[in-house]
């Protein structure tokens, strides 16, 4: 595609659709629920036809899992030095976050989260030499996050005991349209 364009080693794969595999809804589920509540449901949706191209990803857990991480490369694709590429390694930092020490066990096993993804992307060819593409989501994420602990001190005949319940909430969403 970018032959005589940009020096690449790059191989790209132009692949056809039979014209009965046009226009067809496509795609998978993958579901699971278990004890206390959790649960985790991705799934997506696919048409592909010769002016119109969409595609619809959810995710949606509370099994500690970062469902953005299935659509990262979709939001901050890697293609350093390449054309498209301006803007790409900008990124706007968070002023304030609130998060608790790092605990030496599995993110999994600490991570009570709330997660809902969802994503529609399409790209509209209105004429052959315009093509518009376009990607909408929208994420929201629950943490809960709590450390209960019981230190007892006995020092020269002084004797207490500090009793500590710690708990945290964070509620992130983001939209890009």
């Amino acid at each position: 595609m970018l032959k005589g364009v940009e020096e690449s080693e790059k191989v790209a794969l132009n692949l056809k659709l039979d014209e009965k595999s046009k226009r067809i809804w496509f795609g998978n589920i993958e579901t699971s629920i278990g004890y206390d509540s959790f649960y985790q449901l991705k799934s997506n949706l696919m048409n592909f036809g010769k002016i119109n191209k969409y595609y619809f990803l959810t995710n949606l857990n509370s099994i500690g899992f970062n469902a953005t991480g299935d659509i990262e490369n979709l939001i901050r694709p890697f293609r350093m030095n390449e054309p498209a590429s301006i803007g790409d390694n900008q990124s706007v930092n968070s002023l304030l976050n609130f998060s608790p020490n790092q605990l030496n066990f599995k993110q999994s096993r600490i991570n009570f989260n709330n997660a809902e993804l969802f994503s529609l992307n399409a790209i509209f060819n209105p004429t052959e030499k315009l093509k518009v593409k376009t990607l909408g989501f929208f994420n929201w994420d629950e943490t809960d996050f709590f450390r209960n602990s019981i230190d007892v001190v006995a020092v020269s005949g002084t004797n207490f005991t500090n009793t500590e319940d710690y708990q945290l909430q964070n509620k992130k969403t983001h939209r890009f349209w």
